[in-house]
């Protein structure tokens, strides 16, 4: 059987992520882990693990070993063509400088270098980076739409492993139907190994997709039933696809 290894990044960010690993390797015989910063994985530090190691950390880290092992980095799964019928709302492919203020906007082809937000009210750590933005740089673009919750479905190998709303609304908020995020499995046939689908219940009383989110440097909400062991099997099988290692 392949030794399973988690390389966890020292510094910091990701405790959750970070606990949730520790919690299911200390629980689980024959896997281990190992740390390593940023700094050291950028330049290929001698102690980083070989080819198939599991990172456990920020999107600039994983990404670094992405380039370190010569990986091919996957492309943005945002809004997959074959759920438009779950977006309830139009959704454009435009660029920074097409978009105004009130205009729903977040990366299209920078997997996760800020967060999507409504232009004029970013999240306060990404203002320099947005400042600084091109007119030119690949936006999506959408119209504004009010969610009464948000919940995060993980996904494994086609499968929903477990669940977790991740809004600030009140408890008593009406949650996303399981069986519409069921119906878009079934329409999307090219899923990686493991993913999540974001989906939210609007003031319509809609339940529509939020966005789909790749298992690499995948958060974890620990609020709903998934369970380490859930997690640590999603990111594994989807980390194993991307590095063509057969479990």
């Amino acid at each position: 059987m392949l030794e399973i290894r988690f390389l966890i990044q020292s510094d910091p960010g990701m405790r959750v992520e970070k606990n949730a690993i520790r919690r299911f390797v200390d629980a689980h015989p024959g896997y281990a882990i190992s740390t390593a910063n940023l700094a050291d994985v950028s330049i290929g530090g001698a102690n980083i693990p070989r080819r198939g190691t599991v990172p456990v950390g920020t999107v600039e880290f994983c990404k670094a070993l992405i380039k370190l092992h010569e990986l091919a980095c996957p492309p943005a799964i945002s809004y997959p063509v074959s759920l438009s019928s779950f977006l309830g709302r139009e959704i454009e492919k435009t660029t920074w400088g097409k978009t105004k203020e009130g205009d729903f906007v977040k990366p299209a082809d920078d997997i996760k270098t800020w967060t999507g937000h409504i232009r004029g009210n970013p999240h306060p750590d990404d203002v320099a980076v947005l400042e600084k933005l091109p007119s030119n740089y690949s936006v999506w673009r959408s119209d504004p739409v009010t969610f009464l919750s948000e919940t995060r479905f993980y996904i494994s190998k086609m499968n929903i492993v477990g669940h977790s709303r991740y809004d600030d609304g009140p408890d008593d908020a009406p949650e996303a139907d399981i069986e519409i995020v069921r119906q878009a499995l079934k329409q999307m046939p090219k899923q990686p190994a493991g993913m999540s689908l974001d989906f939210g219940v609007t003031d319509k009383g809609e339940t529509i997709l939020v966005e789909a989110n790749d298992g690499w440097a995948l958060g974890y909400y620990p609020w709903g039933n998934l369970t380490p062991s859930g997690y640590a099997n999603l990111i594994v099988e989807r980390w194993m696809e991307i590095c063509k290692i057969k479990l």
